[in-house]
């Protein structure tokens, strides 16, 4: 990289500035392509027209000043550790600094300061923090206001430290650029309570993560640490798009203290403009989730129009997901930014909206209605109990399904109790009339956005308290009498015919109620696949049908008694994609087995007469396999499996369809059976206030 190049791509950061502020504690040595441009910039120069380490070591260990390495034509890396080397030779451990690489990191940490000598020593003694917090968002998502939180909350102090200078520095394989090197640096002088944090807007990584040389020094100057992204996004595409129109043609990007608020306010209309921001920001959404995916590392999202309403609720929760325990309560009235919205923004939106629909394009999505500054205020200052449920999407903070599912569904994941056990929410008000499900992940609605209870519950006017986990069986609600008692306070339950894959017997146990057996002889663990896999390879066919057998008695026992055990109305739901049939035929363990409920069939179910009310039979495939999409961007969507396979479509679960019909099966069976009815209308007269359309007689 030759110098004009060089200085022209640090512009950006004030480095120039900088070395200017720093004349008096620095010695600059320079080849003479680089002299006059050093010298404009007021820094103090010593010029060295040789390349030779020895003699630069030479000619500055006397001096008292650290050393400043500029424009070298060879690698500015190489040729420091060569100068540091003959200057230890000589007893001297003077810093020496590279023009590209370490005052450039020091002029993204402190852009307006100078390099002092205590802060040099401060880089010299600094620990590299233990935990990375990366921002990624596309422009106009309200990061400046993130980065304020997590600065308050001593998360760090995040700003886009990957700024162009880094990617041009990186692009260009002559700069003698080392980011390895450039990311300690910054990382050791921004970290607060060992985090660090950055804000990345990702049109600036994205050219970066192109190059392949490149993204590979990315992943190296990473390599080993705990990186978590907060993927931050905002729900308004309209706003956002105009938000960006205005700040990219008035230069103001935040507002403090009123700062720019004349500015703001002249701006002209451009149609074509704000219509192509509008598709790129959905576009670029997928792209970000993408990356998320590709990445594998914990992450929580977060919604931008929530985040406003909900600060103290989302300061929690990163300092949670962070890993900060001394937890802090935020001044609401402490920040300094503030939202560039006002009736301008609304007469633009309106006006694009006009011209969308005289275009005969229609909105990609439903927009949000636009609020005001003072309403804002007043949502800033809102309860805490009333906010959303984070999105931690990470097993660590909550169920796997979460983890895995988030491009294409919001879970509102909670907590019952004391147990680490995530639920599907959001609960409802024990208060008001509810009705329970008791299932599996059928009943829990993996991967869709709208499973069966919702669907009846908003038909019948009475709310669903969702209680399907991942892999229950029987015994993960007997063993659970908290579950038990939930279900007897509602109005009635839905009780999913659960699988026999997840009942013990005398060779397994699943002490968890679900479908991970403990051998009870070695005490090895599996799921029960490979379990009875390899007690069939080891004893044979006939041993493992008896087992069966065998597991099918404690299924109906267990069932029997979880039936029992819930003493309101019960309607026994059979979610599958087969009819309620004769058990199959065959020798192995995927012939007994059959689609879920794996080793349950009609003989089975025939011998839960007079446990429960009401027998719905809800088999079906319509719909399957159901393509993912994504729930940001309404596009194709891609999730990874634990194993690390990449899934474009939901060929395991009930299809969105499915949930539809299963919902529609337990409406008409409500509706036909009299007694149903009549307690369902009566808890609807007691609770009057209810707005839903309630049950039709």
């Amino acid at each position: 990289m030759n110098s004009k190049n060089l200085f022209a791509c640090t512009l950006d950061i004030g480095l120039l500035k900088l070395i200017a502020a720093s004349v008096g504690t620095m010695a600059v040595a320079a080849d003479a392509a680089t002299a006059e441009a050093v010298a404009t910039a007021g820094a103090p120069l010593a010029l060295i027209s040789s390349d030779d380490p020895v003699r630069v070591a030479n000619a500055f260990a006397v001096l008292a000043h650290p050393i400043l390495l500029v424009g070298r034509e060879t690698s500015e890396a190489d040729f420091a550790a060569a100068v540091r080397a003959a200057l230890a030779e000589q007893g001297c451990s003077k810093p020496v600094l590279t023009l590209t690489t370490d005052l450039h990191a020091i002029a993204s940490t402190r852009p307006k300061g100078a390099v002092d000598r205590a802060l040099l020593d401060r880089l010299a003694t600094a620990e590299m923090p233990n935990r990375y917090i990366a921002i990624v968002n596309l422009p106009r998502s309200g990061s400046y206001f993130l980065s304020e939180i997590l600065e308050k909350v001593g998360a760090g102090h995040p700003t886009e430290h990957l700024r162009p200078s880094v990617r041009d520095l990186s692009l260009d394989p002559d700069s003698g650029f080392d980011l390895e090197r450039w990311f300690e640096i910054v990382a050791k002088l921004t970290a607060t309570n060992g985090v660090f944090s950055t804000k990345i807007i990702f049109p600036f990584l994205a050219p970066m993560l192109a190059n392949p040389r490149v993204a590979e020094l990315i992943r190296e100057a990473v390599k080993g640490v705990d990186v978590r992204f907060v993927y931050l996004w905002r729900r308004d595409k309209f706003l956002q798009a105009i938000s960006g129109f205005r700040a990219t043609r008035t230069r103001v990007f935040q507002m403090i203290h009123g700062h720019g608020l004349d500015a703001h306010r002249s701006i002209y209309y451009e149609f074509d403009s704000i219509l192509n921001d509008y598709k790129a920001l959905w576009t670029s959404e997928g792209v970000i989730s993408q990356f998320i995916v590709d990445n594998a590392a914990p992450s929580l999202v977060i919604n931008y129009e929530d985040l406003e309403k909900y600060i103290s609720h989302y300061a929690d929760g990163l300092q949670q997901f962070i890993g900060l325990h001394n937890r802090i309560k935020i001044d609401l009235e402490s920040f300094n930014n503030k939202v560039m919205r006002d009736d301008v923004t609304g007469t633009l939106i309106d006006r694009f909206v006009a011209d969308l629909a005289e275009h005969g394009m229609t909105e990609a999505t439903p927009r949000n209605i636009i609020i005001s500054a003072a309403e804002l205020q007043d949502r800033r200052k809102g309860s805490v109990q009333d906010g959303p449920i984070l999105e931690f999407v990470h097993p660590d903070f909550v169920g796997a399904y979460q983890a895995r599912d988030w491009q294409i569904v919001d879970y509102h994941h909670y907590k019952l109790g004391n147990r680490n056990e995530c639920f599907r929410g959001p609960p409802p008000p024990l208060e008001q009339p509810y009705f329970t499900c008791l299932g599996a992940a059928q009943t829990f609605g993996a991967q869709v956005s709208e499973p069966f209870p919702d669907q009846v519950a908003t038909r019948i006017g009475i709310n669903a308290f969702n209680l399907g986990f991942a892999g229950a069986g029987p015994r993960f609600f007997l063993d659970r009498p908290e579950l038990i008692e939930i279900a007897n306070k509602g109005v009635f339950a839905v009780i999913q015919v659960l699988s026999g894959r997840s009942v013990g017997n005398s060779v397994f146990d699943n002490p968890h109620g679900r479908n991970v057996l403990v051998n009870r002889e070695t005490g090895q663990s599996a799921d029960d696949i490979t379990a009875y896999i390899a007690y069939q390879r080891a004893h044979g066919d006939e041993a493992v049908g008896a087992l069966f057998e065998e597991t099918r008695a404690n299924w109906i026992a267990q069932m029997r008694a979880l039936l029992d055990a819930i003493n309101v109305p019960k309607l026994l739901l059979w979610f599958s994609e087969r009819s309620i049939g004769p058990r199959q035929a065959g020798n192995e363990v995927l012939d007994h087995y059959g689609r879920f409920p794996q080793l349950i069939f009609a003989e089975e179910i025939e011998q839960l007469k007079n446990h429960y009310d009401v027998l719905v039979d809800g088999s079906g495939m319509r719909g399957s396999p159901e393509p993912h999409r994504s729930r940001v961007t309404g596009g194709p969507a891609t999730i990874r499996l634990s194993t690390g396979h990449l899934e474009r479509e939901n060929r395991y679960y009930p299809s969105s369809a499915m949930h539809e019909d299963v919902a529609k099966a337990l409406i008409t069976a409500i509706e036909g059976h009299s007694p149903f009815v009549q307690l369902i209308q009566s808890k609807q007269s007691a609770d009057s206030g209810s707005s839903r359309p309630g049950i039709r007689t």
